[in-house]
């Protein structure tokens, strides 16, 4: 079968193609849009030395404890919506943007 998923990035315009830098944990992503994606997955590899602060800031997030605000909160996509049969609840209280 197909393997797990490992990550899942949801950029806010279509993208056109995917360049991962070496060695390393930073992705590029052309979008239809003006700019560009820059997504970083420390478990895929460290940050390259040019941007060294990414692995602080990825340090810091760790050392800071996780909020459980969303805990209780299932994420679903439109399309998802759409195949459940949920797509009036678009707009409603029911759902949260």
């Amino acid at each position: 079968g197909e393997p797990p998923t490992f990550a899942s990035i949801q950029p806010p315009a279509d993208v056109n193609g995917l360049c991962a830098f070496p060695d390393s944990g930073l992705l590029f992503a052309p979008l239809e849009a003006e700019r560009l994606g820059a997504y970083f997955i420390p478990a895929l590899g460290p940050a390259p030395k040019w941007c060294h602060f990414v692995d602080s800031l990825t340090e810091e997030m760790e050392a800071a404890p996780a909020a459980a605000v969303y805990d209780d909160y299932k994420f679903v996509t439109a399309e998802e919506l759409g195949s459940l049969g949920l797509s009036s609840l678009v707009g409603t209280k029911a759902l949260r943007p």
